[in-house]
């Protein structure tokens, strides 16, 4: 599995994929944080969720849980990404919503082979149930989450964000993977077969299989934008293409931490501007 190394000339860098990990396909995360079929929609019935509801996305009623300042902010944040990004979210032919939840996670256990590590998260993107979860734990009010970005932030685990929105980078990391599951969508809706095989897969509950062809589409749009880093802006230096520790995970993360200091941070960082000339063309077509 990988992407497309043969769009890379011989005579270049090493391709940006051979740091970057790939999605674990044996591990099982073991969480939960409520069946998404039973949940009704928040209370908050206005002009901003009508706007919202207008690009595809659903508020659940366990948003209304959230600490009211944290609540205002994601609400706020996730609406103008939405109108932002509104070509793109409609650019698939999907009748799918995203939706927008939280509930009080304690932690998220990871089994792969004898070990189970644990940790806290701060959101989750569910990529076949096409929502977003955040913690009420761990979102508790906007300065506990500006003091733990920071805090990532400063040994470089987390990209660099304007100091007014380093409170919007989870919400803002967790839509980027929402985007990135609708260009998924698009390029696999080229190819009838394999967009078939795909949805039997997630119908099916083969998940294994559902990541394995995601995975080959995600690293496939990050081959597209280091091209476009190279190619237009004369990146040559395959280190300054990852935006932070995390975003070596997997093509996924890469995308979502991209994604994230695109919109969050003032620069003019090659790996950015490709970021958002790739952005603007997928919002055109």
């Amino acid at each position: 599995m990988g992407g497309r190394g043969a769009e890379f000339r011989p005579d270049r860098q090493k391709g940006v994929l051979d740091e970057i990990g790939h999605k674990k396909k044996d591990v099982t995360y073991f969480i939960d944080y409520g069946d998404i079929n039973k949940e009704s929609r928040s209370k908050m019935q206005n002009n901003l969720t009508n706007k919202l509801e207008d690009n595809k996305i659903i508020l659940g009623s366990s948003v209304d849980n959230m600490e009211s300042s944290v609540r205002e902010m994601t609400v706020i944040q996730v609406n103008d990404l939405a109108e932002k990004y509104s070509r793109i979210i409609h650019g698939y032919l999907n009748d799918e919503n995203l939706m927008l939840r939280s509930y009080a996670m304690d932690r998220v256990s990871i089994k792969s082979g004898k070990r189970s590590p644990e940790y806290q998260t701060g959101a989750l993107f569910s990529s076949n149930t096409n929502e977003i979860c955040l913690n009420l734990r761990t979102n508790t009010s906007l300065s506990q989450i500006r003091e733990t970005i920071k805090a990532n932030q400063a040994r470089g685990d987390l990209v660099q964000t304007d100091i007014r929105n380093v409170e919007k980078h989870i919400v803002t990391h967790e839509f980027g993977h929402f985007i990135e599951n609708c260009l998924i969508e698009k390029r696999l809706q080229q190819d009838i077969k394999k967009y078939k095989e795909y949805k039997e897969a997630k119908n099916n509950g083969e998940w294994s299989k559902f990541l394995s062809i995601q995975e080959s589409k995600a690293r496939e749009i990050v081959n597209e934008i280091w091209s476009i880093a190279q190619d237009k802006y004369h990146e040559t230096n395959v280190k300054n293409f990852y935006p932070s520790k995390y975003s070596k995970t997997d093509a996924f993360e890469w995308f979502a931490e991209m994604f994230a200091e695109t919109n969050l941070h003032t620069t003019n960082k090659t790996c950015v501007r490709a970021m958002q000339e790739f952005l603007d063309k997928e919002g055109e077509i």
